[in-house]
């Protein structure tokens, strides 16, 4: 026999809050059955869920080298009284 499980049934086994999965539900993102008016799952529909949502593990980055930076020449100061003339 089938065993059938609710939508607050799944929402705890899977950890997620009913309401998220509810919405699922209703935009048609996940596999369900509709009986007596409720959303119902079967062991095959959780699965089915589980794998949908599942991610890969991203690839680490490889660490930056650090680059040179090049040196800035300070510029010799203008006095405090000199003014630039003006043609």
């Amino acid at each position: 026999m089938i065993r059938v499980l609710t939508l607050d049934q799944v929402a705890d086994q899977l950890q997620v809050k009913p309401s998220w999965l509810r919405a699922r539900c209703e935009g048609r993102e996940v596999p369900f059955t509709m009986l007596g008016g409720s959303y119902r799952f079967t062991e095959t529909h959780v699965e089915a869920i589980v794998q949908q949502y599942e991610q890969a593990p991203k690839a680490r980055r490889a660490r930056a080298v650090p680059q040179e930076v090049p040196r800035l020449e300070a510029r010799t100061p203008r006095g405090p009284n000199r003014r630039r003339k003006t043609a």
